[in-house]
Formats: C-alpha cells, structure tokens, sequence
C-alpha cells in the first residue's frame, strides 16, 4: 500500500529526467496517489511526441504510471460539444520499474515503428507486497 511502501515520486521524477535529456519537453510531475491511496500514482504532461495515429489530433497526452500497471500513455481527444472527452489509453510494455532509459527508449523507438499495446493490464495488485518493487523504488529516494 502506498502508506506503507517506498514513495515513489523520485522514481517518477528520474524518469521525467530522462525524457528531458533526450530531448522530450515534459510538464510537471504530479503525484496522483490521493484519488486512490491504496494505490501509488504520478503523471506527466508529454508536449514533444513523434505524432502516432492514436495521439495525432490529442488534445493532451499523458505519460501515467502506476504500481499495478507500470507504465501507461493517456491520450484525450475532445469530441466536441455537447459529446465531451474520450480517452485512450495504452501501456508501453515494460516493467513496472523499468529503468528511467528503458521508458526512454520504448516512447522513441516504439512509436516510430509500432503502436503501443491498447488497455494495458495490471502486472501486479497494489495491495501484494513486492520486495523487489519496493528496493528499485527506494533507489531513487534522493532524487
């Protein structure tokens, strides 16, 4: 549980380091765990993507990540009025604490050359305790 468990927030930021030095521009990372604290959540604006066919005419694209579902793209497009927001989303595929340059490199290379997976599965229970989970985090306390 996120009360229990090793912030993760300097992972998240680590990650957001890594996108910025290859060159990504990418908004403030916002902790997202108070929705559901049971659950350790961030999320992160992505304004610099290579243009793939389900984020070309977003609105807002999103790098989210999450205990149980690692590492996710939300893209929003608007409908238009009075038909709102849809929102889609889709897992990169890596691990749920994949090195900061692993997430790097899937978002440059995996969308030049395939699309990422569509409604990602969780990979693991928030409420599980994961030990290895647990130490990757706390590797990045300081950051």
């Amino acid at each position: 549980m996120a009360s229990s468990g090793v912030q993760h927030m300097g992972y998240v930021r680590a990650v957001a380091a890594a996108l910025k030095a290859s060159g990504m521009e990418v908004g403030m990372c916002r902790n997202q765990s108070a929705g559901d604290p049971a659950k350790r959540s961030a999320a992160m604006f992505l304004y610099t993507l290579q243009p793939w066919d389900g984020w070309k005419y977003a609105a807002e694209v999103t790098l989210e990540w999450d205990e149980e579902l690692g590492w996710t793209i939300m893209a929003a497009h608007s409908l238009g009025p009075p038909h709102g927001w849809t929102e889609a989303r889709y897992g990169l595929g890596v691990d749920v604490v994949a090195a900061p340059a692993d997430v790097v490199a899937r978002i440059d290379e995996g969308f030049d050359s395939r699309a990422p997976e569509p409604g990602p599965r969780p990979q693991r229970r928030a409420t599980d305790h994961n030990p290895r989970l647990e130490q990757v985090l706390a590797t990045y306390q300081s950051t």
